[in-house]
């Protein structure tokens, strides 16, 4: 029975053999080896042998005995055969298929840009990559570009390497432009979102990890915000106003996008984003829906959630620089879409200077469609946020962009012979409407004591300040910072400027008893970075205070700062 299988193909001959060697040697091994004869007693008077041997041959066989019903079942019509055949080949196509989808290249767009960049039409859609010789077969690659099958402008993911190896492990190296130098976009998560995008919608809609998402060609309905005020009011026309009223409860149609069916993104569990996706409508013509105006280019839309916090508005700052980043777009070519009604806060200017072009969804003049619209990480899950990373990626460049953008030179050496000391003051100030008195907790008791601590451990030559950053312009603030060696302060929201020291600071960080080290947003700043480290943590109850005022022992102060100037100078 297993001989005969001369006339069979290849495959199905080699599958045939194999599995007769196996039903062979199994039959060998039960005539040698027979180990069940003493279980055949099948009651008084039954003879021992024949029922026990027959037993015993028809388990044994059994793989024999399914190969022989397989060949008597072939001989009619070949149905094994070729549906094994059929099978195989199937498996096949489809990975032939996959792979092409995934490594052929549009051969007829690369060729169009290269003769564009050989005839020396270098126009304002694209950028030409010189500083990297990789870059060669890659010179160009579109910022806004029109496909003929589709009307929405199409920002392309920024170039790509192949075959770079690196250190991080990002599968496919993209770079891009940054200020003039070429920067790889390896690290998380711009790697993962950059090298696996989920495409649904006809590419109209595009998902990046499971936190943030591209949509094309997108209307914004801000009649669909739901009731509540549109944002953007001034604090005294607010005055106790319920927090829950400043986020948008938006309704079915708030986003409408061309599609045949609602893409099924799945985002976070505690995501806003999963409440945009259910407020997302299909229609099949984009272009017949009655809009009042048009935003061109990238904008990103962001939920704020503590707007007037520096802390969690500095986490809202880097998710866009990312966005920015892993689109390759300008800072000027960005429009920020504030999906919330909150008033007018202390860092919406920052925004504005930040990037091009700022909007309040509840402010737009009617339905207004955008052309391609970013959904952007929640504040929550920015990478700032995640304390157990070992590192976040592109600090150092986004602390370039943002003090470029502000006009402060961030270049300060260090100079062990004279160095900078800054104390943050947190003192009482009206940020939002919900705190009319402007009540803030850990502040400093003896602020003229400790800031007389840090004169006595400093050199002569060594400049002591204390400020409250908060009451003064960003720029402003940002100089100040930048001209620091050491920053001193009680945990607060405005030690988030550890993110803009040079790269040679070091930071002193206070705790008071009701406020656990836990807490640890600026020790891993500071990690991050490099920058050395420090932190003191109240345990006496006699140094808590009234107002929630906070006393530290000068001498404390004193010795804290001898060992970070000997930390960030020696061997220097």
């Amino acid at each position: 029975m297993c001989g005969r299988v001369k006339s069979s193909p290849t495959v199905f001959r080699y599958l045939w053999i194999l599995l007769c060697r196996r039903a062979r040697h199994e039959t060998r091994e039960s005539l040698e080896y027979p180990t069940v004869t003493q279980t055949c007693i099948w009651g008084e008077g039954t003879a021992l042998g024949s029922e026990c041997t027959q037993q015993v041959y028809h388990r044994q066989s059994r793989m024999m005995t399914w190969l022989r019903r397989i060949r008597m079942r072939s001989r009619t019509k070949n149905y094994f055969r070729f549906g094994i055949l059929t099978y195989l080949i199937f498996l096949l196509l489809l990975f032939a298929v996959w792979t092409f989808m995934l490594l052929v290249p549009d051969v007829d767009h690369l060729s169009h840009l290269h003769h564009k960049v050989s005839h020396g039409h270098h126009d304002d859609d694209i950028i030409i990559v010189k500083r990297n010789p990789k870059l060669a077969e890659l010179a160009v690659f579109r910022r806004h570009e029109y496909d003929s099958n589709h009307t929405h402008p199409v920002l392309d993911e920024p170039p790509v390497v192949n075959g770079t190896h690196n250190a991080s492990g990002c599968p496919t190296v993209h770079v891009v432009d940054f200020f003039g130098q070429s920067l790889a976009l390896t690290g998380e998560p711009l790697c993962h979102w950059l090298t696996k995008p989920f495409r649904m919608a006809d590419n109209h809609f595009v998902m990046y990890g499971s936190e943030m998402a591209l949509l094309y060609d997108v209307v914004v309905d801000p009649s669909l915000r739901g009731s509540g005020p549109q944002g953007g009011e001034e604090m005294d026309q607010v005055w106790g106003q319920d927090e829950q009223k400043e986020y948008l409860m938006i309704q079915y149609g708030f986003f409408t996008m061309q599609c045949k069916s609602k893409p099924m993104a799945k985002f976070g569990q505690r995501d806003h984003l999963n409440s945009w996706q259910q407020a997302l409508r299909c229609v099949d013509d984009i272009a017949a829906v009655k809009t009042e105006a048009t935003v061109a280019g990238l904008t990103i839309a962001i939920q704020r959630y503590e707007y007037v916090n520096f802390y969690h508005t500095m986490t809202d700052y880097f998710n866009a620089f990312l966005a920015m980043l892993a689109f390759n777009q300008h800072p000027d070519a960005v429009t920020i879409l504030w999906v919330d009604a909150h008033p007018r806060g202390g860092l919406d200017e920052v925004w504005e200077v930040l990037f091009g072009k700022v909007l309040r969804a509840g402010r737009l003049p009617g339905p207004t469609r955008f052309s391609a619209l970013a959904w952007a990480v929640m504040g929550y899950n920015s990478p700032l946020s995640q304390h157990g990373r070992e590192s976040v990626p592109y600090l150092e460049e986004f602390r370039h962009f943002f003090l470029s953008r502000h006009g402060v030179d961030g270049s300060r050496k260090l100079n062990c012979t004279s160095l900078s000391f800054l104390f943050i003051w947190r003192r009482d100030y009206v940020a939002h409407p919900r705190n009319k008195g402007g009540i803030v907790s850990r502040k400093i008791y003896n602020e003229a004591e400790v800031l007389k601590a840090v004169q006595s451990a400093a050199s002569p030559a060594d400049r002591v300040r204390g400020l409250q950053l908060d009451a003064l312009p960003m720029k402003e603030q940002l100089s100040i910072i930048v001209d620091t060696d050491i920053l001193l302060g009680m945990h607060g929201a405005g030690l988030s400027h550890t993110l803009f020291l040079p790269p040679h600071g070091a930071l002193l960080e206070f705790f008071p008893t009701y406020w656990s080290q836990a807490n640890v947003h600026f020790r891993r700043m500071a990690g991050w970075r490099g920058l050395h480290y420090q932190t003191w943590e109240n345990i006496e109850s006699e140094n808590e205070k009234d107002n929630m005022m906070t006393f530290i022992p000068p001498q404390v102060v004193s010795d804290m700062v001898r060992s970070a100037r000997n930390s960030i100078c020696s061997g220097r």
